[in-house]
């Protein structure tokens, strides 16, 4: 076999196998979005998936265990309660009734393990009254 031809199917296959490898990224971390109630009457369904949900922080649900790093607290979407686990710390702006968006994985009997815990600031998605005049 010629050097050119060799060449040509090293080259192929690293092609080929770094697509392939985005490819399982890309699915593997985009994290299906979806809501608490979804996720609660998946049945099973959505357990051991990557998953994104969003909802607001429970009133006085927070626990903080800083000697094992820790966090858990609740969210909720106005009807439903979530319990989630996060090994990480808390965002800076943690506070009751600010929006969480989650990302990890559904462990079934209504827990959420998280990998990413992030807040959404409201004052980034108030109207500035001020430019309305």
């Amino acid at each position: 076999m010629k050097a050119k031809t060799k060449i040509l199917i090293a080259a192929a296959i690293i092609v080929v196998t770094i697509s392939g490898l985005m490819v399982m990224g890309i699915s593997n971390f985009s994290g299906r979005m979806v809501t608490i109630e979804a996720v609660l009457a998946s049945d099973g369904k959505l357990d051991e998936k990557f998953l994104r949900i969003e909802g607001d922080l429970v009133p006085d649900s927070t626990e903080w265990n800083a000697a094992a790093v820790e966090l858990t607290f609740q969210i909720t979407d106005g009807e439903r309660i979530l319990d989630v686990y996060h090994n990480g710390f808390q965002p800076d702006n943690f506070y009751e009734g600010v929006e969480v968006i989650l990302e990890g994985y559904y462990k079934g009997d209504g827990l959420f393990v998280a990998e990413t815990v992030q807040t959404r600031c409201p004052s980034t998605y108030e109207e500035d009254v001020r430019t309305q005049e």
